[in-house]
């Protein structure tokens, strides 16, 4: 029987799923990045260690592999440079990467920026990571090149045309930088580097080969349901790309019977709301507040300013919105393929208690579980 832990935001990112995932992890197991990119930011303190992930698992620091989806968008240049950090700390970790990841470039990042800069005061408050740009570029490139088969030569050909500004111009800053001198031989050694670090697993069998391997399985979604296009209507600030329980449903049912898993989806919620960027706070009102509203006193060391999602904005989570928060981790969960045991974390409650999730909770009979630092979670 193998175990399985689905870690899944709630809201809109930031609830620390870092934390829940690192705490249900072990030495031994496989961490699982069904989705998403190197967007997340995931925050570990293990052992007095402060640690932000964005390609590898948040049990890296306690020796978990980590294994990248072929949904999961590889930045092999950021990849790199998180990798040398950790060999620096005494850490080499383990990697698994499914054949057909699709890879993020500088030239998607450098797209994505100018793109947003473009849109002045109607920007979609985009990461800088490159991940739309990314996932754009290979839908209409993959058809005509037999899927992932294009050259860089594709590529910047492709920008070429969509960085052109209204009159139909390439800016010479574009120009420049799509054929900066060096652009393309850093690339591709970091490429060249990123495969030569990596197990690459090629077809079905050696992914089962592989998940039966690890007595544990943490599956590790990115940002937040409410970010999830399938739970919001505000389209322009969400993300491309499905969290949840849907990738992780898929990649169990081609590897498992039901007989063969033990499986908790954990629901992750921070005691308020915070959100990057635009966008309404609040699933069915806007319950945008200062943070001295929730605790003047509070420091966030991961969620800093930055140009583009600029600063992190906080919301109070009420009696209705707690109701739909807990409604929204059972409607999740249901499977018709798995046994699922939902369950609610709370953290933050060093900072905000709030009764309302946990009445919530208690309401859609979840198992709940509270943190009151970065380090633990435990049942209540």
């Amino acid at each position: 029987m193998t175990d399985v832990k689905i870690v899944t935001g709630l809201n809109y990112g930031d609830e620390s799923k870092g934390l829940v995932a690192n705490a249900v992890s072990t030495s031994t197991c496989l961490n699982i990045l069904p989705s998403n990119s190197c967007q997340r930011a995931h925050t570990v303190v293990e052992n007095g260690v402060r640690k932000v992930f964005r390609h590898f698992g948040s049990g890296t620091l306690k020796g978990a592999a980590t294994y990248f989806t072929d949904k999961f968008l590889v930045n092999p240049v950021m990849f790199r440079e998180e990798w040398e950090e950790l060999v620096a700390m005494g850490i080499t970790p383990k990697v698994y990467v499914r054949l057909g990841a699709i890879c993020v470039t500088p030239i998607d990042m450098f797209a994505n920026v100018n793109v947003e800069e473009r849109r002045g005061e109607e920007s979609h408050s985009s990461t800088g990571c490159g991940v739309w740009e990314t996932i754009c570029r290979h839908k209409a490139l993959a058809p005509k090149f037999s899927q992932s088969m294009y050259a860089w030569e594709d590529i910047v050909a492709y920008y070429e045309e969509v960085l052109k500004d209204e009159n139909g111009v390439l800016p010479e800053n574009v120009k420049e930088f799509l054929h900066g001198d060096c652009l393309k031989d850093n690339i591709d050694e970091d490429f060249i580097w990123f495969y030569e670090h990596v197990t690459i697993i090629k077809d079905q069998w050696e992914e089962t080969q592989l998940l039966h391997s690890y007595p544990l399985l943490v599956f590790e979604n990115g940002q937040g349901l409410l970010l999830d296009d399938r739970y919001s209507r505000d389209i322009n600030h969400n993300t491309p790309a499905y969290v949840g329980m849907i990738e992780a449903e898929r990649i169990l049912n081609q590897n498992f019977l039901r007989t063969e898993v033990n499986v908790e989806a954990l629901y992750v919620t921070r005691s308020y709301y915070t959100r990057h960027g635009k966008g309404q706070i609040g699933l069915w009102s806007n319950c945008e507040c200062d943070k001295d509203d929730i605790n003047p006193r509070m420091f966030d060391a991961t969620n800093v300013p930055n140009p583009n999602q600029g600063t992190l904005r906080y919301g109070k989570i009420d009696e209705l919105e707690a109701k739909a928060i807990a409604a929204r981790a059972v409607n999740d969960s249901i499977s018709p393929f798995f046994d699922v045991t939902t369950s609610m974390v709370i953290t933050h409650c060093n900072e905000y208690m709030n009764d309302y999730l946990f009445d919530a909770a208690k309401g859609q009979n979840l198992n709940t579980y509270v943190s009151y630092d970065e380090t633990n979670i435990r049942r209540v």
